[in-house]
């Protein structure tokens, strides 16, 4: 398990990014996802730099994603249509000399089949036909420094406070509006994910707080990592989607902590 784990790590990858999901972090979630055989079908809706996906294709699956920022990722972007919907598709050049020209170089890095991958927005989501998918993993936005993107023509910028103040911090929220702003991140993706999965099919995601959220029930002070065990009450829900489980993870800055949700498909 060891060296699986250095293998995958995020320092030996050609294409990095800001905050990549560590390996440990990664393999847990796909065990939680609960795939077991070759034929299962796997998405993440923000694909980032692959994290999450990589050890989709290590057990032999096929993994899906999607980023509104795959372009950021220095492969070449191919317009097409995928579902009725038009996207961009990757197609970069990193198996031939080329380290590092995308997200798909850390896959052809360590010997794996890359994924298929669609510059999309969540909001308007490619991913059909439905009911296919077998797991959704992800990792949302938190919200505090990216645009919360809705449609063309309708795009909220979360940065800016209706004062004009900038509000690129979690410190320049309440707690309660940090969990407003974390809801309204999530529930985009569990509409989607209640339409992609097939029934018993698995969404796990990481649901963040902060120590901000004391006053609010989503932190307490004085446990390690500011560890509280979250109620399904207090966490985004979806019709078509039954709660499973919460697991929590604190973080090294002590001020957050991400927490592992599972959700499954009725």
């Amino acid at each position: 398990l060891f060296g699986t784990l250095q293998r995958y790590r995020t320092t030996a990858r050609p294409h990095g990014g800001a905050t990549p999901i560590q390996p440990e972090l990664a393999f847990v979630m796909s065990n939680l996802a609960g795939l077991s055989h070759s034929s299962s079908v796997v998405l993440d809706p923000y694909a980032g730099t692959g994290s999450l996906l990589l050890p989709a294709a290590h057990w032999g699956l096929s993994p899906y994603g999607g980023d509104v920022q795959l372009g950021a990722t220095n492969g070449e972007l191919v317009v097409g249509r995928h579902g009725g919907v038009q996207v961009r598709s990757q197609r970069d050049h990193c198996g031939e000399g080329a380290p590092g020209s995308g997200v798909s170089a850390n896959f052809r890095h360590l010997g794996l089949p890359p994924p298929q991958l669609v510059q999309a927005n969540i909001f308007r989501s490619p991913w059909t036909p439905r009911g296919v998918y077998d797991a959704v993993v992800a990792d949302p936005p938190y919200g505090t420094r990216e645009q919360q993107v809705g449609t063309e023509s309708a795009i909220r910028d979360t940065r800016i406070g209706p004062s004009g103040t900038s509000q690129c911090y979690v410190s320049d929220y309440t707690g309660a509006e940090m969990v407003a702003l974390v809801f309204a991140m999530v529930e985009p993706l569990l509409k989607l994910a209640a339409a992609a999965l097939k029934p018993g099919g698995r969404l796990v995601y990481l649901f963040p707080t902060f120590s901000t959220q004391a006053s609010v029930g989503y932190w307490d002070p004085g446990a390690f990592g500011g560890e509280v065990a979250l109620k399904e009450s207090q966490l985004p829900g979806h019709v078509a989607l039954r709660f499973e489980s919460v697991s929590h993870q604190p973080c090294v800055s002590r001020t957050m902590a991400r927490n592992v949700v599972v959700m499954v498909r009725r």
